[in-house]
């Protein structure tokens, strides 16, 4: 910022219009909320793997059903075979 007699007479800097980029990240955080509010309210049991067949993701229905079923609480990360 340049000054004469203390005020403000010219600004220097750049300007970017993020407006494009701002919308398509609210209507991704939308989306993304949707598949949220879906993945954990389904009846179904949900897990989510990796290439490694690490779990990357899972549902209530499934940290319950593994539970009932060998009697161990899943985290993120374990591997199936584990």
């Amino acid at each position: 910022m340049e000054f004469f007699n203390g005020k403000p007479l010219r600004l220097y800097g750049t300007f970017q219009d993020i407006n494009e980029q701002k919308s398509k990240d609210i209507e991704f955080e939308k989306v993304k909320n949707q598949i949220y509010t879906y993945f954990q309210s389904t009846n179904e049991s949900i897990c989510l793997l990796d290439f490694d067949c690490n779990i990357t993701g899972f549902n209530k229905v499934f940290k319950d059903l593994v539970f009932r079923i060998y009697n161990k609480h899943v985290k993120i990360g374990d591997s199936i075979f584990d």
